[in-house]
């Protein structure tokens, strides 16, 4: 069942049914120049900021894409985030590295792979899924440019987890020099604060970074480190030479598995993200609504916000249509 509110433009889809980061270098891809779009090394890369308490859990990734080779902007709406809802866990997941090669899209990949009939997986089920199927099409790229990272934050029954799925890093030592044949689990039950950052690390700040570790400590309110994050990420864009957008996602978890996601920012093209409840993506829901009442498909996520876990799940999503955008969407 769809709702819309035409006097502000927002679609709302319901879906019911029963320590510090390291640097982190990815790849810089070759076949970029034959049409692959990616995220690159140092000089080419996305940014995403995952850091979880027992308490809360916030993670905010970019949009841009860029070819690998050179500093060109493919694309400054690209999905980079997931959220996942079950019965008994919920989770967001973002990734870095690989965004397209020939004819595989990883935002859409991850859409089939995360989506099935209605009902439960499990957590394991979930890493063990994409470290499998990824293990499959990353094997397409050549060994020195298959960097590539998942990272999940997920609370299972209010017990906080942080999970790496890579053939290149862990959550604890080195980075490996040489990407491995396999993606990799590292998974660390969270006591303390745990931060973890990919992409263009070298642009963040180490002070805005421990800033924001302590600002969870502190447990302020959701929405207020929803706000401090995104900023965060905002700061390393203005550093990063155009390799990062300025806008960005950024979304926050609490240990009952409910929580929201904010598009800070304005951009320039269709982001209508995956967001999997029980197995079904949302995501298709949002445009249909929009087009059955005659309102502008072309439009963008301001925010989503889903419901606890062991409950009817329920999940709500506002659209707004890309004319509709004002101000720099930062108010």
């Amino acid at each position: 069942m769809t709702f819309i509110e035409h006097s502000c433009h927002l679609a709302l889809a319901p879906v019911v049914s029963r320590p510090l980061p390291r640097h982190a270098r990815l790849n810089d891809c070759s076949e970029a120049d034959e049409g692959h779009r990616v995220e690159g090394d140092e000089d080419h890369m996305t940014l995403n900021i995952s850091v979880a308490t027992r308490a809360l859990a916030v993670q905010t990734s970019d949009f841009r894409l860029t070819y690998a080779g050179t500093a060109q902007i493919r694309s400054s709406s690209a999905q980079k985030q997931v959220v996942l809802h079950y019965r008994d866990w919920s989770g967001l997941l973002c990734y870095t590295g690989i965004a397209e090669a020939g004819n595989h899209n990883t935002a859409e990949w991850l859409g089939r792979v995360l989506s099935h009939k209605p009902g439960n997986r499990s957590m394991k089920e979930v890493v063990d899924q994409i470290q499998s199927k990824g293990s499959v099409w990353l094997k397409r790229i050549s060994a020195s440019q298959r960097h590539h990272t998942f990272t999940l934050l997920a609370y299972s029954n209010q017990i906080p987890h942080i999970y790496t799925i890579s053939n290149f890093q862990s959550l604890r030592g080195p980075d490996l020099p040489v990407p491995a044949d396999q993606l990799f689990v590292s998974h660390v039950r969270i006591r303390g604060v745990e931060c973890f950052v990919t992409g263009q690390k070298s642009a963040t700040d180490e002070d805005e970074i421990a800033d924001l570790a302590d600002e969870m400590s502190r447990r302020r309110t959701p929405k207020a480190l929803r706000a401090h994050a995104a900023n965060v990420s905002r700061k390393a864009a203005m550093r990063s030479q155009d390799l990062v957008s300025e806008s960005c996602v950024s979304s926050h978890m609490l240990p009952d598995g409910s929580g929201e996601a904010q598009v800070f920012g304005n951009i320039d093209d269709v982001f209508i993200p995956s967001l999997i409840v029980n197995g079904m993506d949302t995501a298709p829901v949002g445009p249909e609504a929009l087009k059955q009442s005659g309102l502008p498909t072309k439009a963008r996520m301001v925010g989503a916000t889903w419901s606890k876990n062991n409950q009817a799940a329920v999940m709500l999503v506002a659209l707004r249509p890309l004319a509709n955008q004002v101000g720099s969407g930062w108010e």
